[in-house]
């Protein structure tokens, strides 16, 4: 077993996360969508937003809080910017779909703008503007999210933590991604301390007295991450909940239900991404990006480190190497989420050849 947990074969585990989605009641292509985004960040070492997640999707699935079937709706259009319906489906089917307009935006007018509304979790926002680069384009994707976060200055849970993430295609190996929640930390984050028992950084959330505290249970119950860099995060945060939400014409603030303590209320969220293609200006001057994006990716890289033994990484590095190793290896999958994963999976009774390989010795090969 790996240091980091069991290794998972990347496609066994694809296959058994689609399966499980597909047992509780998801059409197979939207069960293969989802499991993708939620395996890319197990592969990426992002644990917070993988199939750890699955147990919620399913009882908000069972509960009414997301809809097992259904199909995201365009229901405004212009050349360069749609407003998409998501349908409350899991987000992952709306998101897919946005970023497909956009694509198709951008290539005809340069950019591509989709608000979207009726959405809920669309796990890491790194992983859609990725997608975007990998077709050449720049990526942009945003969401705003349950209130799990205290306004600057406040006591009380104001806003959620509300990420942002650009990716940018380079003529290296890997694009740059960046991909920041507007807290110190996230949910997903504090709730893996939460079951490890781990203490947290005071600079995390603030406990039921409206200080910060470093028990992850306090954290927990009170909801009230911080955000990160004092006021500049809070005024990010708005910032993407205005353009996730109020351009979609989705819920803000206090009106977005909470992820899980409301598993049978839509949560009514909004996303947003944009698409930029600079081959629409011409071949060439995509090309030209391409090359400076790497040019600008090596001399990071070159810098000399801090101290000795360490590198310094630009955006989206580590996860990129991550990556690369985790699909010749196997994805390093922590012993509570492969345990979590099995449970969840005999109780939606996922075939035994797909689920055998699991249970045999905590990994999938």
């Amino acid at each position: 077993m790996d240091a980091e947990g069991s290794r998972v074969n990347v496609d066994r585990l694809l296959e058994l996360t689609a399966a499980m989605l597909a047992a509780a009641g998801v059409a197979q292509t939207d069960a293969r969508t989802v499991a993708a985004s939620l395996v890319d960040a197990d592969l990426r070492g992002i644990h917070s937003h993988g199939v750890g997640r699955l147990a919620i999707y399913v009882e908000r699935l069972r509960t009414g809080g997301n809809q097992r079937t259904g199909e995201p709706a365009v229901v405004l259009d212009a050349p360069s910017l749609a407003v998409l319906d998501a349908g409350e489906l899991l987000a992952q089917v709306g998101s897919a779909r946005a970023v497909e307009i956009a694509a198709t935006k951008a290539r005809t007018t340069g950019s591509g703008v989709v608000s979207v509304r009726g959405a809920s979790h669309f796990g890491a926002a790194g992983y859609w503007a990725r997608l975007l680069a990998d077709q050449g384009m720049l990526g942009v994707a945003a969401c705003n999210t349950t209130p799990v976060m205290a306004a600057w200055a406040g006591s009380t849970t104001a806003i959620g933590s509300n990420p942002l993430a650009m990716a940018f295609p380079s003529a290296g190996d890997a694009p740059v991604v960046v991909d920041v929640a507007t807290s110190e930390t996230t949910w997903g984050a504090l709730l893996q301390a939460e079951t490890a028992g781990t203490p947290i950084p005071d600079t995390w959330a603030l406990g039921l007295d409206g200080r910060p505290t470093t028990s992850p249970v306090e954290a927990v119950a009170a909801g009230r991450l911080r955000p990160f860099a004092r006021h500049k995060g809070y005024a990010l945060a708005v910032g993407v909940e205005l353009l996730s939400g109020a351009l979609a014409g989705a819920n803000c603030l206090s009106r977005v239900a909470h992820l899980y303590l409301e598993p049978d209320r839509p949560m009514g969220a909004g996303l947003f991404f944009v698409a930029v293609d600079p081959g629409a200006l011409s071949e060439e001057h995509a090309r030209g990006f391409a090359k400076q994006v790497h040019e600008v990716q090596q001399e990071l890289g070159a810098l000399p480190p801090q101290n000795d033994g360490e590198r310094v990484l630009w955006p989206g590095q580590l996860e990129a190497e991550r990556a690369m190793r985790g699909v010749r290896d196997g994805v390093p999958l922590p012993p509570p989420i492969a345990e979590s994963l099995i449970s969840l999976a005999r109780e939606l009774g996922v075939g035994e050849g797909v689920l055998a390989p699991l249970e045999t010795d905590g990994s999938v090969r």
